[in-house]
């Protein structure tokens, strides 16, 4: 037995593996798989257009369902995905666990579709 290292026993980091998604938290960068996904819940606002997605949250769960209850708390998640992060995290998500993620895919429409309507109204920014 020697010292040496053998690459093949080697894990690959994270941020190169194709499902795994750089996501910001506490200002720095964590990376969440997109495989595996159990259930996932994407909750849109719909209160200010120029803020685009910022106050947009998308809830994952690797091992149970994820609800919101009457009062809006979301539970059951694993991570809570804000902003930006949303649509690269969605995407790779859709590679890797396509059924889980139509309903959010469904909700990320309605939401273009309500911004498209700033852009050809007077109600714009």
């Amino acid at each position: 037995m020697t010292d040496s290292t053998d690459d093949k026993h080697i894990p690959e980091k994270a941020c190169s593996l194709p499902w795994s998604v750089p996501v910001m938290r506490a200002g720095r960068t964590i990376h969440l798989s997109a495989e595996g996904i159990r259930s996932m819940l994407y909750r849109p606002s719909f209160e200010k257009p120029w803020h685009l997605f910022r106050d947009d949250v998308l809830a994952v769960s690797y091992s149970t369902t994820v609800t919101e209850n009457e009062k809006g708390e979301i539970q059951g998640a694993d991570h809570i995905i804000w902003g930006a992060d949303i649509l690269p995290f969605l995407k790779a998500a859709s590679l890797h666990s396509p059924l889980v993620t139509s309903s959010a895919l469904r909700k990320l429409e309605e939401k273009l579709r309500w911004l498209e309507s700033f852009t050809s109204s007077e109600e714009a920014p």
